[in-house]
């Protein structure tokens, strides 16, 4: 018997491999800006700031250098994938047309090009690289769960957020903190990056707001590992919040050189959720009617005051205008110029003293008729309450600089806890013994 393989039956014609075509050269057209619409859900704003100011001048001088990437839409006209901020740039410019690459998308595909286009760019907010990356991790799982499951790559594809940091140069971590900011409320997820040192290695929470008791300085971080002989395990690393001025000058500050990272932040970590929770089971209506009186009589006082000033500029200039008299018969105690001055500069005081009195008591007008500004930030803090317990570590440091205004740290740990004056009210209600602060004494 022959090992040689069988040939094809005869009678059957053989059919040549079809021809491969070459792939289709992309061709750049010019659309009219109103066939151009915004990719859904687009995570970027575009921000008329000073990068945006120096686009616009370049469209006008150069036109567009680099075509925008458009997609096809079912309702007509194309989608926006990568080019939103060109698109803005021209309309500001005057000009009615844009060069685009049209491509045949499907939204998966359109999502990841989006995204890709858009992080590299400089002052993102945390909120539209969070938003950004779980549009890309969806996309690349919907792509993953189309493939045959028999595919070797599936395993690759259940760690996409890994994948996604390892493209753009970071943690997986890192993206799986920014995508647990999508659950935070608005005002949170609008705060700038540089207010929150976001990443996935700093884990101590009050970095930037704890100052020296004694001193006034404001601690800065560090870390220690300890020393280790050779051969020995790595030891864990701490966090420490130090003085330098002390440092600097041990004769001038009393208090500690340093105090421990891990110890401070779960205190601090503590009163925060103690007050949470005591604000949960504090009657609503008694809380906002509590700051409804605070903010009322704040607005009063302010009234009052402004009433005492206005009074005593209003009798100011009336003692300038007796010294005309004076001035003319050569017996006053000022110039004529000089009087002339000082009656126009009280004036000017008067008219300003009166238009602020006008929106202070517009101010406790509308503070005695309403009660909807309280109500929203009391809904708001309590937002905050329902989500910090279960942050992740970065979402508890946005939380925070939303609630402190600073942390005062003094020997064994005597700590003084001042709160930012939108939340200071509230808190006041379940610490009436204290003005804006919270007091903490190591045992």
């Amino acid at each position: 018997m022959s090992d040689k393989p069988a040939s094809p039956a005869r009678g059957r014609k053989k059919t040549a491999p079809p021809a491969q075509q070459p792939p289709q050269e992309e061709v750049v057209v010019r659309l009219p800006l109103t066939d151009l619409y915004p990719f859904p859900d687009h995570p970027f704003q575009v921000r008329d700031d000073e990068e945006m100011k120096e686009t616009i001048q370049s469209v006008k001088e150069y036109g567009v250098i680099v075509p925008a990437i458009v997609r096809p839409r079912e309702e007509g006209g194309y989608e926006i994938v990568a080019g939103h901020r060109r698109k803005y740039a021209c309309e500001q410019a005057g000009l009615d047309t844009m060069p685009v690459l049209i491509r045949n998308l499907d939204r998966d595909a359109a999502t990841i090009i989006m995204v890709d286009s858009n992080l590299q760019r400089e002052n993102i907010l945390p909120s539209e690289r969070a938003k950004a990356y779980k549009m890309k991790l969806e996309a690349i799982k919907r792509q993953g769960a189309r493939n045959d499951l028999t595919s070797p790559k599936i395993s690759a594809k259940l760690r996409s957020d890994d994948e996604i940091g390892q493209q753009m140069g970071v943690s997986g971590d890192t993206v799986r903190n920014y995508i647990s900011l999508t659950n935070l409320v608005p005002e949170l997820m609008q705060m700038h990056h540089n207010e929150v040192p976001f990443n996935s290695k700093g884990k101590a929470l009050l970095s930037g707001m704890v100052y020296c008791a004694h001193c006034g300085s404001k601690l800065v971080l560090t870390t220690s590992s300890g020393r280790r002989a050779k051969g020995e395990p790595k030891r864990e690393t701490h966090i420490r919040y130090a003085c330098h001025y002390k440092i600097r000058h041990p004769q001038d500050c009393d208090g500690q050189t340093g105090y421990s990272g891990e110890k401070l932040d779960g205190i601090i970590d503590k009163i925060v959720i103690q007050l949470f929770e005591r604000m949960k089971t504090a009657p609503r209506s008694q809380l906002i009617q509590k700051q409804r009186e605070k903010e009322l009589q704040l607005a009063n006082s302010s009234v009052a005051n402004l009433e005492k000033l206005h009074a005593a500029a209003e009798r100011e200039l009336e003692s300038y205008k007796k010294e005309i008299i004076k001035t003319i018969n050569g017996t006053g105690s000022f110039g004529a110029d000089i009087l002339g001055e000082m009656i126009e500069d009280t004036r000017s005081k008067l008219a300003a003293l009166a238009q602020e009195l006008e929106q202070a008591k517009e101010k406790a007008a509308d503070l005695k008729s309403s009660a909807v500004a309280v109500q929203k930030e009391y809904d708001k803090i309590m937002s905050w309450a329902d989500l910090y317990a279960g942050s992740s570590i970065e979402g508890k440091k946005m939380i925070l600089r939303q609630l402190i205004e600073r942390v005062n740290i003094g020997r064994n740990f005597e700590i003084e806890v001042e709160f930012k004056i939108s939340v200071t009210q509230f808190f006041d209600f379940l610490h009436p013994e204290g003005d804006k602060s919270v007091y903490y004494r190591a045992s």
